[in-house]
Formats: structure tokens, sequence, C-alpha cells
């Protein structure tokens, strides 16, 4: 949103109320007739919370430039953040249930789910040739019982798993699906805008930065604290759990492979995706988030 300063000059005549109208529809173009009244009454209210604490109107203490102008969208940002905030929460959770999925049928369960169907064996190495349960079950059992003692890394190097139609590595598909939903994700941090920080607020003695982030504190509790009582609370584990498997794992990736592009595609295809740390850390905000929940709804 492309935004427009006002000089404020020592000596320089006081901005009247028309004046700090106008200059909010310059700076705001491309906001809605409806956005500008809006932002106009926010104006009028923090000037009257501004008078009743400090005796003073929230020009006179910030004085009228871009950054007020900033402050004031940080409070419409807390409420356009819900729309990629869902978003998030929902492509994180698909990601998860999928890796989760994978981890626990090898692959196989997965790649089903995403239409990759056909007879797996593994592949045997002294051999190479794919060894299935119905043309060789001693075999089968045999590498099934090596792969159980190895790291995953090692199972998918030393004995991988393949579709005995298409020659395919089991699970590549699920792969390229988790780093697909990674990149969405990408993308999906890019739509969340600036909000206001109470700690800064208070930190600052600025009123409109305290109002902005109380008005952020409230939204991201109304975000999941509604679904939570809508649901019986099953929706805290998707909310809480999905996003911290997404972050853990971007910063795992980053931490690994430092600026690489393709630090994501590498940690995934390496089978480095962490699932316990980052489930661990959800149960636990998820169980601190009931507790709450439950608190609000006593009162």
């Amino acid at each position: 949103m492309e935004k427009t300063s006002d000089v404020a000059t020592q000596g320089a005549p006081v901005t009247s109320e028309n004046d700090m109208a106008s200059s909010s529809e310059d700076t705001s173009l491309e906001l809605t007739t409806e956005q500008l009244e809006t932002k106009k009454k926010i104006k009028g209210f923090l000037n009257d919370i501004s008078q009743f604490f400090f005796d003073k109107d929230a020009v006179e203490i910030m004085g009228l430039d871009s950054e007020v102008v900033k402050k004031v969208d940080k409070l419409d940002n807390a409420f356009e953040n819900f729309v990629p905030q869902f978003k998030n929460v929902k492509e994180s959770a698909l990601a998860l249930g999928m890796s989760y999925i994978d981890f626990m049928t090898s692959g196989q369960g997965s790649d089903f789910i995403l239409g990759k169907t056909g007879p797996t064996g593994y592949l045997d190495p002294e051999t190479d040739e794919i060894v299935t349960f119905k043309e060789n079950e001693d075999r089968w059992k045999e590498l099934r019982d090596a792969r159980s003692k190895m790291t995953i890394q090692d199972a998918d190097l030393k004995i991988p798993i393949l579709n005995k139609d298409t020659k395919e590595k089991v699970g590549s598909a699920t792969d390229e699906y988790i780093v697909d939903q990674f990149k969405k994700l990408d993308e999906i941090e890019k739509e969340f805008k600036e909000v206001g920080s109470l700690v800064k607020g208070l930190k600052e003695g600025d009123p409109l930065e305290i109002i902005a982030g109380g008005t952020n504190a409230m939204t991201s509790v109304v975000s999941t604290v509604i679904p939570a009582m809508l649901t019986g609370g099953f929706s805290l584990f998707p909310q809480m759990v999905a996003p911290m498997y997404y972050e853990y794992n971007s910063e795992k990736a980053k931490n690994l492979y430092g600026d690489d592009p393709e630090a994501i595609d590498k940690l995934i295809n390496n089978r480095e995706v962490e699932l316990a740390v980052p489930t661990s850390l959800g149960v636990l905000s998820v169980a601190l988030e009931k507790i709450g929940i439950k608190g609000i709804s006593n009162i």
C-alpha cells in the first residue's frame, strides 16, 4: 500500500481535523470509501483515548506523519491477517498429516493417497532385484528385518522400497507433495502484514502502538478460541502443531543447508524432516491453550 508523508516543520501551523482526514485520504488511495471512514473513526477514538490519559490529542503526541499512518494500518492488518493465518493452518496441517502417514507406512500409504498405486518390494542389494512378499516371502522378511535395524536414511539408501511396475522409489510422490506444500506455505508467509506490539507500545509510551498491539492480541485469541469452542478443542491440534511443524523444519533446513534455494527439497529428500520435536512442543502448547480456554469459558 503506497503512502506519502507530510513533512512537519517547526513553527508550522497546527493541522486541522479536516486536514487530517484529507491527508489520510491522500495516503490511502487504494482503500475503499468504507475503509477510509473506518480509519477516520479509529483516529477519533485514538484522540479520545489520548485526551483521557494524556490530556493531548494523538496527533499532538506523535505528530501527523507516515509513521502515524503505518500505526493506524496495523489495526487493519490485525484483522486482515485472519485469512493467511487460516490458510497457513490448513496447508501446514496437510503437510504434517502426509508426513506422518509417510513415516508410519514407509511412504506406501501416503503415495497411495496421492494416487501412486501398484505392487511394491524391497530392492535386494545382493541381486539388484525387487523382492515382493508374494513372490519370495522368506527373502522379503529378511530384507524387512535388515531395514528395521537401520536408520531411515540408511534403509532408503541400502534397501529402498520400489514400485515393481515403475521402478520408482516409494515415497517420492509424497516427497514432491510435501516440498510443494512448504513452498506454498512460504508464499502464504508473505501475505502476513505488520501488526502492533503491546510490549513496544508500553516500552515507548506510544498509545497508538499499544492499541494496535492489543488489537493483534485480541484477534489472535479469537482466531484460536472460537474454533476450539465450536469443535470441543479438536481444532487446537492442527492450529498449534501444524504451523510449528512447518516453522521448525523450515529453520532446520536453513541451519543444515544455509541459503540454498533448494534447502527444503534436500531436507525432505534426505529424510531429515523432524516430526517428534515440533509435535511434542505443539502438544504442550495445546495443553496450555486448553487451560486458558477453560479460564475464558468460566468467566
